[in-house]
């Protein structure tokens, strides 16, 4: 149990999912975060299959601010190098940021003054639908699981037809 305003350890489980890796961001500093950003927003719209001004709630924005919080985590705190993966199956996003010291957890963290730092956890926990972490031989991973919002046509747009499977006619 962890006392009030301390540190806490991030919750240590596998990945809920196995997707294919979609894109890849080897990370070496800080000043590769905001390219990051930029690519990792651009790569959900196109994979979702939407435009830049399609309502995708704010789940781009959140994780890309969920990825570079892990990632510059993982740069100031872990052992190079950083990697961001993102892998999806079209509803759902997974971000996973991966390092080379898996000696160290994950902490969450407890009160402190806002611009202490630690508090990269504690947004991925309030941004991402699950958030966890898992070693393997020579990394730690943290990963991060988001889900796109269903979409709703616009008002006044053609009803989508009904698909019926083709087969012999009677």
């Amino acid at each position: 149990m962890v006392a009030e305003g301390q540190d806490a350890v991030l919750r240590y489980a596998e990945v809920p999912v196995r997707w294919p890796v979609l894109r890849q961001w080897l990370l070496d500093s800080t000043r590769t975060l905001r390219a990051l950003r930029g690519e990792l927003r651009a790569e959900i719209n196109t994979v979702a299959g939407r435009a830049e001004d399609v309502d995708l709630d704010d789940v781009p924005e959140h994780m890309a601010l969920v990825a570079t919080e892990l990632a510059t985590n993982a740069l100031e705190h872990g052992a190079p190098p950083t990697t961001t993966r993102l892998s999806s199956d079209g509803a759902a996003f997974l971000l996973e940021i991966s390092d080379h010291d898996p000696a160290s957890e994950p902490q969450e963290a407890g009160d402190r003054t806002a611009g202490d730092g630690g508090f990269g956890i504690r947004l991925a926990r309030l941004l991402a639908d699950e958030v966890g972490w898992y070693r393997t031989p020579g990394e730690k991973h943290v990963w991060a699981l988001f889900t796109l919002p269903a979409i709703t046509p616009p008002a006044g747009s053609p009803a989508v037809p009904e698909v019926t499977p083709a087969g012999p006619s009677r």
